[in-house]
Parts: structure tokens; C-alpha cells; sequence
């Protein structure tokens, strides 16, 4: 069942696109599961358990406070509030919020990290279509 809705944000500082859309409601991992292996989907996915593996959207991931995930992560947008290890591949956006913490190298276009979560590791801010230099 889709809701009506905010579409998803096209910008950091604004926040959401200024049309409605239909917004598809996420999918959860709840806090008491654990997931082996490899997620994939086109919708958003919120994860309160842990995952351990890959997981590959072209949607919201969005890493819930009590959320521990070691995985290579492609997505379209991440928002991490939780703990996330790994490689992470934002196409669009990342953001990660206090008590959120992040170790690993993350690449995308646009990133916010908020006075008192954590980061370890690399990030790299690059243009959708970048190459990588040669």
C-alpha cells in the first residue's frame, strides 16, 4: 500500500522536493532480527536489527539507533543514526545523526555529519558520473 506523501529530498538544505508523490512505506528489519547475506530492492528499507553481508537498493536506507549493520551498502539515500561498518555508496545523499557512527570509506555527492555522531574512515564527495582519475 502506498501513502501520499513528501517526495524524497532533492537537497540537503531543503529538505524534501516541493511536490506530493506517492511514497512507497519502508520495508523493516526488526530490532530483534538478524539478517545473513545479501538485501536487494527498488523501495526504501529501514533496518532496527542487524545485517551482515551487502545490501543494494535504489531507495532509502535508513540505519535505525539501535541498528548494527556490517555490509558493503548501495543506495540511493542513507541515514544513519545507528552503527554502520563497511563500504557505503550513496548516490544522492548521506547523512548520519548523533548517536549515529560510521567506519569505513563512504562515496557520494552530498554528505552531512552532525555535531556528535561518529565517523571513521574515508569519505569522498563526488559529482553523480564521476569518473575516478586515472
Amino acid at each position: 500500500m502506498a501513502i501520499l506523501g513528501i517526495g524524497k529530498p532533492d537537497d540537503l538544505t531543503t529538505g524534501a522536493s516541493a511536490r506530493p508523490q506517492v511514497v512507497q512505506p519502508p520495508s523493516v528489519i526488526g530490532p530483534r532480527t538478524r539478517v545473513l547475506g545479501t538485501i536487494s530492492g527498488d523501495g526504501p528499507l529501514t533496518v532496527r536489527g542487524s545485517v551482515e553481508g551487502k545490501i543494494a537498493l535504489t531507495d532509502r536506507l535508513t540505519l535505525a539507533p539501535e541498528a548494527r549493520v556490517q555490509a558493503e551498502v548501495q543506495a540511493g539515500w542513507v541515514e544513519i543514526h545507528g552503527l554502520l561498518r563497511g563500504s557505503l555508496r550513496a548516490q544522492n545523499w548521506m547523512h548520519i545523526a548523533p548517536p549515529g557512527r560510521f567506519e569505513g570509506d563512504a562515496v557520494t555527492p552530498k554528505a552531512r555529519i552532525a555535531l556528535g555522531a561518529i565517523v571513521r574512515g574515508g569519505l569522498l564527495i563526488r559529482s553523480p558520473g564521476s569518473r575516478r582519475p586515472a
